[in-house]
């Protein structure tokens, strides 16, 4: 058996970390260090070293402008863009992690790393090596032979092709050596090289098929199609310039020496250091999976007191006495809580099983509790709703970890305890975690130890969270906003809204039949029946059969996405029964269907859960299931809205429901005098901004004028491009763009606040809401313009929607409060509006307290102004006057 000849790999690290950067979306330690391109590389390289397990190795960047090259072609790679700041930021790390991995760097001054890595691929396949050159880049396809082969990147970061000579002339019907000739005659844009002018790259290979070389064309040009012979005699001096640039050098003067290039284990310490400074964890546990990062002191073996008797309770009791801040943290599978770990201090800890008879100990617990300070934990509205169901009153001395992590990395969304307290404390929580996230039953052992491994660790946390959150001037936002409103949020889960299942069940029949009739319709209209559902056969109809023009091309064909179809809806009239077909489709599955199985059998309600930490903005946002997406301007929107209703006879729905916050928010911040004066006077701003944007009197503005102006109102807000809004508002591109520009010029304090917001995050690196809430934008100073173009959009709009969510959260704990001596109950809240469940007799009395509370919750330069209405349902709500009383107002300024 004749034995494998040894194998030197050789990385393209230009290459590399260019794929890395762009594969993955920006991504940053707790530090704001970028890290996407790095984490990329590194996660290729790791791989590549797994799979080809080479015994030498050896790896090239540019170093320096390729002066030989320039000589020859002073506009050589003159059109390439200048690499991005966020990436030429990542370089320096990138050939850190090389060296750790005891890979040595190549280079000739001079010269590209192409032509380093060329030189020792020849070298080595002369000495008997197999050489596996790793890169995106087809200009190595050259140098494919028998013994050299090239591992191209394919999909994102994580699957690689290998490139013989057979897969080279299975992809371009080329040989290896044919690859310069190629580039010769039809060009490469990114090396700025301009081939022969009017071939492109299908002729260009037929061309060589046939002749074989640029040369074998050139000697033949009789034989070539007239249309492309007079093309190949005109450019042909610059065909043979641009392939002698394109044939990487094989002739350098470098060693190929196997000692220095033998593939031997990293730098085990320093490369471990370096992956924990930069927070990979994947990595760490790939190459060090004894030791990752420091555990939680006795994390594994934490010893405990079970509150079993009165005895162990007297001791926990006594303990909490000397307690600063006591921490509670229930574990359990997915949301249910099966124990309950109490730590007065981080290495005092009790543990308290929920077996459903240990009513009267948790009732003691809690009662000790209430008399601390502070009460610590991690996303507490669990244990909150567990005391609800047991008729415990809640404690509002808590202190949640979570949120507190939250607002200090808002762009992280709802962390879990362990990677929470990786990032800050800098350790590995080792506790079953995971067994907990599914479905099945877990282990009362398992459940014990991550309780216990958690309250541990959070005792750890609040400390250092609470510098940090000093440190960022968070205090106001986290305790006059969001930890009060943590029992606020529990007790409306807990008591749900009540929801008539039969009448979901009747939608769904009414749902159904309006499909059918709009599938028959439409394959009518098509001329033929097919599965609208499926976005492949719908694009071949709409753009094939039916010749529509199609915008966005996928690998699939031309898109079909919501935004591509509603664009073309106006036009043609398929499309739009399409638009309804999906809109009809989505109520029956994702409500009609779906809703009544989601009715609590014990209440005959349905309990959503409200996620105070899922976006940056800290706007509230609903799941299992999401009720505040259900459409409320269809028809068929309503058939759902009409399902929930009152439980009992006798009692109302009331919404109460701030008008237009946003825009009075804009107009506090920016201190626009034309808007502050139209809200000032209770008059119409979309009317208003129509008549100044389209030159008409303030009596002559249609429904159709003010539409338009809402549209362009609201894409100011948030940070609409021309493009955007063009199609917001069916328009041309350039129109839009004049729209924005009178708009700005109209508006000028909207304008200064924009671009003052703008330049404000680009020195800060952040921005702020009227209460403090941060949102750090890194991506603000990007190079890449569509990056910046989108962090943008977001530091335009933070500040207004931001504060928006601070006030109806402000608003939910006054009203929450007012509750204890009013009628009624909170049952939901849709992002501006509180919907409350109470007796008719004394609705009207409800409606003005809560309209007086939430007009009167902050004082801006304009007036609050809020809309109740009332129905027996939540589909029939009709306006009503409620007068509100006067309510003390905390003026704020602007951040």
């Amino acid at each position: 058996m004749t034995e494998k000849p040894p194998m030197l790999l050789l990385v393209d690290g230009h290459g590399l970390a260019y794929r890395a950067f762009y594969a993955l979306p920006p991504l940053e330690t707790s530090k704001r260090e970028k890290v996407n391109a790095l984490y990329g590389f590194a996660t290729m390289l790791l791989k590549v070293l797994d799979e080809v397990k080479p015994d030498f190795v050896a790896a090239s960047f540019d170093k320096a402008p390729p002066s030989e090259r320039l000589r020859e072609y002073c506009d050589y790679k003159a059109h390439r863009q200048k690499m991005p700041e966020d990436l030429a930021g990542q370089l320096d790390a990138i050939e850190k992690l090389v060296d750790l991995f005891g890979i040595p760097i190549v280079f000739e001054h001079g010269h590209e790393a192409d032509d380093c890595i060329g030189t020792l691929a020849v070298k080595a396949e002369k000495e008997g090596l197999e050489v596996m050159i790793v890169s995106a880049d087809r200009d190595f396809l050259q140098l494919v032979s028998p013994a050299v082969k090239v591992l191209s990147p394919h999909r994102g970061i994580s699957e690689f092709v290998v490139f013989d000579e057979e897969k080279v002339k299975a992809k371009y019907g080329l040989t290896p050596s044919q690859i310069v000739d190629l580039k010769a005659i039809a060009g490469d844009s990114s090396d700025n090289l301009p081939g022969v002018a009017g071939i492109g790259d299908v002729t260009a290979r037929k061309l060589l098929a046939e002749f074989g070389s640029l040369e074998g064309i050139l000697s033949s040009l009789e034989r070539v199609p007239p249309r492309f012979r007079g093309l190949l005699e005109k450019d042909r001096d610059l065909a043979r310039r641009d392939r002698k640039l394109a044939v990487i050098r094989t002739d350098l003067d470098i060693t190929f020496d196997r000692e220095l290039f033998r593939f031997g284990p990293p730098a085990g310490e320093s490369l471990k250091a370096f992956l924990e400074h930069f927070e990979f964890k994947s990595l760490l546990k790939k190459l060090f999976p004894a030791e990752i990062l420091p555990q939680a002191d006795g994390a594994a073996s934490l010893e405990c007191c079970v509150l079993d008797g009165e005895e162990r309770l007297e001791k926990l009791l006594e303990d909490l006495k000397e307690s600063g801040c006591p921490v509670l943290f229930g574990a359990g599978p997915g949301s249910a809580l099966s124990g309950l770990a109490i730590a007065p201090s981080r290495d005092v800890l009790y543990y308290l099983p929920l077996s459903g008879a240990e009513e009267e100990l948790l009732a003691a617990v809690m009662g000790a509790l209430a008399s601390c300070r502070e009460i610590g934990g991690f996303a507490m509205k669990g244990i909150l709703r567990l005391l609800l169901t047991k008729g415990l009153p809640l404690p509002r001395n808590i202190y949640d970890a979570a949120m507190a992590s939250f607002l200090l990395e808002p762009g992280e969304g709802a962390q879990k305890l362990p990677s929470v307290y990786r990032r800050f404390a800098g350790k590995v929580l080792e506790a079953p975690f995971e067994a907990l996230g599914g479905k099945g039953e877990v282990p009362a052992a398992a459940v014990k130890s991550c309780a216990l491994a958690g309250a541990s660790a959070i005792a750890e946390l609040v400390p250092i969270l609470k510098e940090r959150i000093a440190e960022e001037s968070l205090e106001k936002v986290l305790y006059e906003v969001e930890l009060p409103l943590i029992a606020v949020l529990a007790a409306l889960e807990h008591r749900g809204i009540y929801c008539d299942a039969a009448l979901l069940r009747e939608a769904s029949g009414v749902l159904g039949r309006r499909a059918e009739a709009l599938e028959e319709e439409i394959h009518v209209m098509a001329g033929e029946k097919f599965n609208i559902s499926s976005p492949k056969k719908l694009g071949e109809i709409l753009f094939g059969k039916l010749s529509i023009p199609g915008k966005t091309r996928t690998t699939q064909g031309y898109s079909t996405a919501q935004d591509v179809l509603s664009e073309l809806a106006p036009l043609y009239p398929i499309v739009d029964k399409i638009l309804e077909f999906r809109e009809v489709k989505k109520l029956q599955n994702t409500y009609a269907d779906a809703l009544p199985a989601m009715v609590s059998p014990l209440t005959g309600r349905i309990h959503t859960t409200f996620n105070a930490r899922g976006t940056a903005t800290g706007r509230l946002s609903s799941s299992e299931p999401n009720l505040q997406n259900i459409p409320v301007r269809t028809a068929l929107g309503h058939l759902i809205r009409k399902a929930f209703r009152p439980e009992l006879e006798g009692h109302l729905l009331v919404s109460v429901d701030y008008s237009q916050i946003e825009l009075r928010v804009m107009a506090h911040l920016s201190g626009d005098e034309r808007m502050i004066k139209v809200f000032r006077e209770g008059g119409d701003i979309h009317a208003m901004t129509a008549s100044e944007l389209f030159g008409a009197a303030a009596g002559d503005v249609d429904p159709s004028l003010r539409r338009k102006a809402k549209e362009i109102n609201f894409g100011i807000l948030y940070g609409m491009s021309g493009h955007g809004l063009a199609q917001r508002i069916a328009v041309s591109r350039k129109e839009a763009g004049d729209y924005i520009s009178r708009y700005m010029e109209r508006f000028p304090a909207v304008r200064l606040f924009i671009e003052r917001t703008i330049r404000e995050a680009e020195e800060r690196g952040y921005v702020a809401t009227l209460f403090g809430r941060k949102r750090w934008i890194p991506d603000i100073r990007s190079r890449n313009m569509h990056v910046k173009k989108a962090a943008e959009r977001i530091a335009i709009n933070t500040p207004v929607q931001g504060s928006a969510a601070d006030i109806i959260k402000r608003a939910m704990i006054a009203v929450d409060d007012a509750l204890q001596d009013l009628p009624g109950a909170m049952v939901l809240q849709i992002h501006d509006e509180l919907l409350f469940e109470v007796e008719e007799i004394r609705h009207i009395e409800l409606a003005s307290a809560v309209k007086a509370l939430m007009e009167g919750i902050v004082a801006l330069s304009v007036p609050m102004e809020v809309h109740v209405k009332r129905g027996k349902n939540w589909s029939e709500l009709e306006p009503f006057e409620a007068h509100a009383s006067p309510a003390k107002k905390e003026v704020e300024s602007t951040p």
